[in-house]
């Protein structure tokens, strides 16, 4: 029996929603739906792929922290335990044997419970072992850059201010560098007083400065956009535009698997000629995307 695929963790747009923008919200069959998962999946990677992302649905870059001795129940979302408060964000993802492919924070109630985004697969009384976070995001020291200061210098000579590289920049949670290659050991830099632009993803350093180095900072973080919802203001200007992007590109490759519709290309082969079916980001959804870009 073939698994039911799992949905993208940052997709733009839900399995619900897409099935009602294909106008196919009333009775479902099963391979619909699982043609329209995978193409929510695939089309949320391209979407990312093609504004040379690694976050447009907010997500945090953190270093993993497994917590133990956690509590989960088969079909709930709740996990109990301790330590969540200094341990955990919203949004991180979460990996364990007790949850689902895919499941991250949906919020953190409080220091002994939170609520993930997918219900656990597990029970377990106190013996779960959750690990929340990803990666960190890696800044090279040498495209800091100057920015004013009060002393109009920078410490060590050199640059107080960087691009995270991705954006809207959310909140920063720890700002490190690698201050000793033999042993890979870190130390914190002041954010004392930083300046965080989040609409650019722009940090300026008022109390030190970024070494130079390739891959020397070491930035844990939340970027992206949140979507509206009765708990958080969230990107009202730029969720629905994702959204509807995602639904777009969504339509075009259920199309073609439906009606075998679109470009084709021809591949002559020993054993005959085969078409296979292309894919082009619609006109239209490039030209949406396009404030979404990569800055730098």
């Amino acid at each position: 029996m073939q698994t039911q695929p799992t949905l993208h963790p940052f997709a733009l747009t839900s399995l619900e929603a897409a099935l009602a923008y294909l106008r196919r919200d009333g009775a479902v069959a099963s391979d619909d739906q699982e043609q329209v998962t995978w193409a929510v999946n695939e089309a949320t990677a391209r979407i990312m792929a093609w504004c040379g992302r690694q976050a447009l649905r907010v997500r945090t870059f953190r270093n993993p922290v497994t917590l133990a001795s956690l509590t989960t129940t088969i079909n709930d979302e709740t996990v109990t335990g301790i330590g969540f408060t200094a341990s955990v964000k919203q949004y991180d993802e979460v990996v364990g044997t007790q949850v689902a492919p895919g499941t991250r924070v949906a919020s953190v109630t409080s220091n002994t419970s939170l609520e993930l985004d997918r219900k656990a697969i597990l029970t377990s009384a106190g013996g779960a072992s959750l690990a929340f976070g990803s990666e960190v995001l890696l800044l090279n020291g040498d495209d800091a850059e100057n920015s004013d200061r009060q002393d109009g210098s920078g410490l060590f000579g050199y640059g107080n201010a960087i691009y995270a590289g991705e954006h809207p920049l959310n909140a920063v949670y720890s700002l490190k560098y690698v201050s000793d290659l033999a042993t890979g050991a870190l130390t914190a830099l002041d954010t004392t007083a930083a300046v965080i632009v989040r609409e650019t993803g722009y940090i300026i350093l008022r109390n030190d400065s970024f070494p130079r180095g390739r891959g020397t900072v070491q930035l844990e973080c939340s970027v992206g956009y949140i979507p509206p919802s009765s708990t958080a203001r969230g990107d009202w200007m730029e969720w629905p535009i994702l959204e509807h992007a995602c639904k777009r590109v969504v339509q075009v490759m259920f199309q073609q698997y439906k009606h075998a519709m679109g470009a084709k290309t021809r591949i002559e082969a020993p054993g005959g000629t085969f078409e296979v079916q292309d894919f082009k980001m619609p006109e239209d959804v490039a030209e949406a995307l396009l404030p979404f870009r990569r800055m730098w």
